[in-house]
């Protein structure tokens, strides 16, 4: 396009081209001289992101269509656990036939839960490279967030066929084992990864589940102390200046602090230790403690200080341990998981008033009172491999002389018409806190969960549980078992064939039948 004189400059100057480079020879680089990009390219060498970052983002602003920028700017947002969706997927617009910039921008869509749109980047880096071990690795990763793992399995085999010495495929092939419920060749890579990188945290990690699924409880809990080591790892415990108790004799009047960790579940499963804590250390546990659990937690172990944030000062305390790794401390076995029921207790008001509103129903004397979790949150672990859908669990619903109450706080706009048939009793927008649902969990005969914190809620108030399992159960449930070591009222029902939900339903629902005694 030709300028006028009186047109704004196309150099960036702002000035009239009459007044700025009319009759001038003008040169705009579209990219750094290969000097310039050099120095970008040797931080990413050194491994010094937060550099790089500062660095890239200059460049980008000089050169905003240097593709190579944008790959090392997500690069370095990457590897500092930043947000690099945006940077990688302008470096996959810009350069659309970069099979790292392809890969990575698979890895940050795996991360983000776009598993189709992972696949299909990753295949689109295998056309232009079809050897290229990475993207065979990322592909089998979003293939098994799917649940599709016979393939997930076949794209980490041929990761290794090219690259037999890559450990990360070789633990992302036993993640992939473990799911189809190939145990021992899961261990035989996770450890073999090991092998080629001793101090691979996320083999270690996955390892210790296999461990601990098995009840081989002594070197599994050791392996879980990895779960903290793991860069990427969504795990986190708050900076502490204090020792850490690993089941060193206290002395007389020393003070524990339990830091929190993890999920709901995780810390209504293990607050049971805390009871045993407070009789070691004589001199005080604290814990901190989030707000929906807080209440409960107060009323259930009066014996400990629940805080509600982390004491800047840490002087009263000697030590301190996270609460996942007390049954480590303890030197928990299968024989010694302490399975005092009940640990949790309910507040007596609002168990009175959740007496009250189911009075006020007027159900038949006979009726069975039955609360039901049917799907986590969506941020869970394994989410969509832990979910039921409604109609699924129809033929529970369904039975004759049953009263079911949602005890979920996860919406679903499916639920509306079987509330609005009487079938589903939902009061679920009430429940502020797990103090309350425990109240209304005390009023209920039963309760049948899928694997999220209510079934530990109420294997903790000792109510009748009964949980939907997923084919590849999680540790605490140990193997082939229908019962559980840490909760004496839970039955488990858990998948023969990954994915058949509709077999636990029918199981469950002949188990329900058996089982009713009419009154």
């Amino acid at each position: 396009m030709k300028l006028g004189r009186n047109d704004p400059c196309s150099c960036g100057s702002g000035k009239k081209y009459k007044n700025c480079c009319l009759g001038k020879s003008v040169f705009q680089p579209s990219e750094p001289s290969t000097a310039e990009f050099g120095q970008l390219a040797a931080l990413s060498k050194e491994g010094r992101y937060t550099e790089l970052e500062s660095r890239a983002l200059s460049m980008i602003r000089q050169y905003p269509n240097f593709g190579l920028a944008w790959k090392l700017l997500g690069e370095s947002l990457y590897m500092q656990g930043k947000d690099a969706f945006q940077a990688l997927h302008k470096a996959a617009e810009l350069l659309p036939d970069d099979v790292d910039v392809l890969t990575n921008y698979g890895i940050i869509l795996t991360d983000l839960g776009r598993l189709e749109e992972a696949v299909v980047i990753c295949r689109r880096a295998l056309g232009i490279k079809p050897d290229y071990s990475r993207a065979h690795n990322n592909l089998g990763n979003a293939l098994l967030e799917l649940g599709r793992f016979e393939e997930a399995v076949a794209c980490f085999c041929r990761a290794l066929e090219i690259k037999p010495d890559y450990a990360k495929a070789h633990n992302n092939l036993g993640n992939a084992l473990d799911n189809l419920g190939r145990l021992d060749e899961a261990v035989a890579s996770y450890r073999r990864a090991l092998v080629l990188n001793p101090s691979y945290a996320g083999a270690h990690y996955n390892l210790s589940y296999i461990l601990l699924l098995r009840g081989q409880y002594n070197k599994g809990w050791q392996e879980y102390e990895s779960r903290f080591k793991e860069p990427r790892s969504k795990i986190s415990l708050p900076a502490t200046p204090l020792q850490r108790w690993v089941g060193q004799k206290p002395s007389p009047n020393d003070r524990l602090l339990v830091l929190e960790e993890q999920g709901f579940g995780d810390k209504l499963q293990f607050s049971r230790y805390l009871t045993l804590a407070a009789e070691k250390f004589t001199g005080g546990v604290s814990m901190v403690v989030c707000g929906p659990l807080r209440a409960l937690f107060r009323r259930s172990f009066p014996e400990v200080e629940i805080l509600d944030a982390m004491p800047v000062d840490q002087s009263a305390w000697q030590w301190q341990c996270p609460l996942l790794s007390l049954p480590l401390a303890f030197g928990t076995t299968m024989e010694t998981i302490p399975n005092r029921i009940p640990y949790l207790i309910s507040d007596p008001e609002h168990v009175s008033h959740w007496r009250k509103r189911i009075t006020s129903l007027e159900l038949p004397h006979h009726t069975r009172k039955i609360g039901i979790v049917w799907k986590p949150g969506p941020v869970m672990k394994n989410a969509a491999q832990r979910t039921l859908t409604l109609q699924c669990i129809a033929p529970l619903l369904n039975q004759q002389d049953c009263a079911w109450f949602s005890l979920q706080k996860e919406p679903d706009p499916d639920k509306a018409p079987w509330v609005a048939s009487g079938k589903l009793i939902d009061w679920a927008e009430e429940f502020s806190d797990f103090e309350v649902t425990a109240a209304l969990a005390e009023n209920l005969d039963m309760i049948i969960s899928v694997d999220t914190s209510v079934a530990h809620l109420a294997g903790g108030l000792g109510k009748p549980t009964w949980l939907f399992n997923r084919h590849s159960s999680e540790w605490r449930w140990l193997l082939d078992r229908e019962d559980s070591p840490w909760y004496p009222s839970m039955r488990i029902f858990t998948q023969n064939i990954a994915g058949d939900w509709d077999g636990v339903v029918k199981r469950m629902t002949a188990a329900l039948t058996s089982s009713y005694t009419p009154r």
